[in-house]
């Protein structure tokens, strides 16, 4: 196998390619950066790892407890997730908003909440102190 081909297939390459790639097109002032690069540094763990797909309720519990560790209020929903094809406009439908347990593992979607705007706040009071003459 081509080494290109086997090392874009490597689930730790395309997770850290993923970061790489978040981090590049964005200003190094960019407040978004906090909450982008977390989810995806997650992503490398699980592809070292090989944890399996089924993981989104433990992803979401770590992300809220890290945006927490940050000072970012963060919570953990259940999501009714739809996927569209654009082709032939097919939806498929998957998760539920009541999740249930069922023989040690969820039924369901999760996705962790950040409050709208809350970064873009503080980045403008960040700058404004920053601005003050002295």
């Amino acid at each position: 196998m081509d080494e290109r081909v086997a090392r874009e297939t490597d689930p730790v390459y395309r997770a850290a390619a993923r970061i790489a790639g978040t981090i590049a097109y964005r200003p190094p002032a960019d407040p978004m950066q906090i909450p982008a690069v977390l989810p995806l540094f997650l992503d490398v763990i699980a592809a070292e790892y090989l944890l399996p797909a089924e993981r989104c309720l433990d992803d979401c519990m770590t992300l809220a407890h890290a945006y927490a560790q940050l000072g970012i209020p963060a919570q953990v929903r259940a999501v009714d997730l739809a996927i569209a094809s654009v082709l032939d406009k097919a939806v498929i439908s998957r998760g539920t908003l009541t999740p249930r347990w069922e023989d040690g593992m969820i039924h369901g979607h999760t996705v962790v909440w950040l409050p709208p705007g809350l970064l873009d706040r503080r980045y403008r009071r960040a700058v404004s102190r920053d601005r003050r003459p002295r």
